[in-house]
């Protein structure tokens, strides 16, 4: 994927996708103006928490966790992916995970908690934890609930270790336990 930065204005500094080049050494003249660029890149976004959905105006889902950048695929949306260690634009092509990759939903959201990072769906809840080392991973993915998920990504606030979200019917919390919170809003 080829980014470029824009070089003046309110964005100057911040990457854009460009193009995908088909292959490695391909020779490319960029003639985009800076308003046909397509979503800012995940490198500018470290630091701003929770993003839109990766169809939206904000960019890819991302989270920042365990001290790595995690994203969601742009192309599978039922694929996570991380970072290096403090280093947000070094994407290891293995340090990838397919969460629920067969039950028709995309990730919708992703919320950091201490020790796991929450990925939503819409009827569904997975978390991520562990060691996300790249020459020995020792991580897990476990389904924390199969009926209560959330479609609304700009729902999900965290209070510590706490994460309240809304689903189709209220409002939740997940402290390592699911609990309703409210009726419909």
């Amino acid at each position: 994927k080829l980014w470029r930065a824009y070089v003046t204005g309110d964005l100057e500094g911040t990457y854009r996708f460009v193009t995908t080049l088909p292959v490695s050494g391909t020779r490319y003249v960029d003639n985009v103006p800076d308003y046909a660029l397509g979503n800012i890149s995940p490198d500018c976004l470290v630091g701003t928490g929770l993003a839109t959905s990766p169809d939206g105006p904000g960019g890819p889902i991302m989270a920042l966790f365990s001290g790595r950048l995690f994203a969601v695929d742009y192309t599978e949306k039922s694929k996570v992916r991380w970072t290096r260690p403090n280093e947000p634009g070094t994407w290891p092509g293995a340090s990838f995970q397919y969460v629920g990759q067969d039950d028709g939903q995309k990730i919708t959201a992703l919320a950091a908690l201490s020790d796991r990072l929450l990925i939503f769906k819409a009827s569904r809840i997975y978390a991520l934890y562990g060691d996300f080392d790249d020459l020995n991973p020792n991580y897990a993915l476990s389904l924390v609930s199969s009926q209560v998920g959330s479609r609304y990504p700009f729902s999900i606030a965290a209070d510590g270790d706490v994460i309240y979200f809304l689903a189709e019917d209220g409002v939740w919390r997940y402290d390592g336990s699911l609990t309703y919170v409210s009726n419909k809003i």
